[in-house]
């Protein structure tokens, strides 16, 4: 019965010593900000798949979207998981500008950081194409979507020590 609980379980907090008392404050405080993400995540997942009739008329009528959708939905491209090991800097541009303004900055990364390797991504298809030229085809990615299940495989495959955002 919902109305046993309080009764209960509220007496029993009563008596408990202040440590314990934090401890479980603290875990109320975890469940509340998880339902939050649940919340939002979900909220996230309607809008993408609302909107999905109106990008999906976009990719088919003007070709807009597709390059790189994979890379988009967490699909990790070969050239990175079989290309260079080491622990990554993720700096994300996502268009010309941003690419045009991280030149500098890659660059001093690459020189003062030389274990570990510089990995830009970009999400429209005239800062991956201008990004790919500067930085290397090896080394420019699509940015994922802000979903766990997109952006886990790219952490998992460049293990990055730093995330730049431009």
């Amino acid at each position: 019965d919902a109305d046993v609980f309080p009764q209960v379980i509220d007496p029993l907090f009563q008596r408990l010593p202040p440590a314990l008392e934090r401890a479980v404050g603290e875990v109320r405080r975890d469940e509340r900000r998880a339902r939050e993400r649940l919340q939002l995540c979900t909220r996230l997942a309607l809008g993408l798949l609302l909107a999905s009739p109106f990008w999906l008329v976009q990719m088919l009528r003007l070709g807009k979207y597709r390059a790189g959708l994979g890379e988009r939905f967490g699909r990790v491209p070969a050239r990175i998981e079989t290309g260079d090991h080491r622990a990554a800097i993720w700096v994300h541009a996502v268009s010309v500008g941003e690419v045009l303004a991280i030149g500098g900055l890659v660059a001093a990364l690459r020189e003062a950081l030389p274990d570990l390797r510089v990995v830009v991504t970009t999400t429209t298809h005239t800062g991956q194409k201008l990004a790919r030229e500067r930085f290397g085809e090896a080394n420019v990615l699509y940015f994922p979507l802000d979903f766990a299940f997109c952006i886990r495989p790219f952490v998992r495959a460049l293990k990055p020590r730093l995330v730049v955002v431009a």
